[in-house]
């Protein structure tokens, strides 16, 4: 593990939900706008990589972007102060990774989301307001 942790702040890590719930329907749309916004450094998706390669990614990460999901709690990994962007559903909100990435001297910022309906627990994100949400973070 050693090995795989640099530290060097390099790279955005995307977490993608491959689960059907919390999940980004237009996950493709807002990686485009996020790379747009971004675009002086590389970015890699995150979604089941093995253990050493996922403690490779968020050790270099800049910042982090995903929806509410396990997989944010590999910021353990990350350097400090960096920002997480977190999609949080507004009709089921939970603290938690806000809490842990306090915890890890992060920069938390909470872009809070409905879901699609009572039934279709994702998201479909208005990509020109999540970009106007995240215009404003330096990294």
């Amino acid at each position: 593990i050693d090995k795989k942790v640099s530290y060097k702040k390099e790279i955005g890590v995307y977490i993608y939900r491959k689960e059907n719930w919390r999940q980004i329907r237009n996950s493709d749309d807002v990686l485009n706008v996020i790379k747009k916004k971004f675009n002086s450094f590389e970015w890699v998706v995150f979604n089941d990589q093995p253990l050493e390669e996922m403690i490779s990614i968020f050790s270099r990460a800049k910042i982090i972007i995903a929806p509410h999901g396990a997989g944010l709690t590999n910021m353990i990994f990350a350097p400090k102060n960096i920002p997480i962007v977190e999609i949080i559903p507004i009709d089921d909100p939970n603290m938690c990774y806000w809490h842990q990435s306090c915890i890890l001297e992060n920069k938390h910022y909470i872009y809070p989301q409905h879901y699609i309906s009572p039934s279709d627990r994702n998201f479909i994100i208005d990509c020109d307001d999540f970009l106007k949400s995240i215009i404003s973070l330096s990294i």
